[in-house]
């Protein structure tokens, strides 16, 4: 999971996404994971593909999610 967030922040967003998903399937702070893989998405202009990452973290149980759909999702035009 650090290892995904350190990556992020190396701009080496392939290998983050790679680690965030190894987590997920692990059963490992999924809903964290999936905000991050949002976030991954919002880097590479993906807008729509971010907001979906952000729905599954909220469903998760992530807190934060809430304030990544208010500032990605709403009232935006998503690509």
């Amino acid at each position: 999971y650090q290892i995904g967030i350190t990556k992020y922040f190396m701009d080496s967003l392939t290998t983050s996404y790679k680690n965030f998903q190894y987590c997920i399937d692990r059963g490992y702070e999924e809903g964290d994971c999936f905000s991050w893989q949002g976030l991954i998405w919002v880097r590479v202009d993906s807008m729509a593909k971010a907001c979906k990452f952000f729905q599954k973290a909220k469903l998760s149980g992530d807190t934060y999610a809430d304030t990544l759909i208010s500032e990605y999702c709403t009232n935006k035009l998503i690509k």
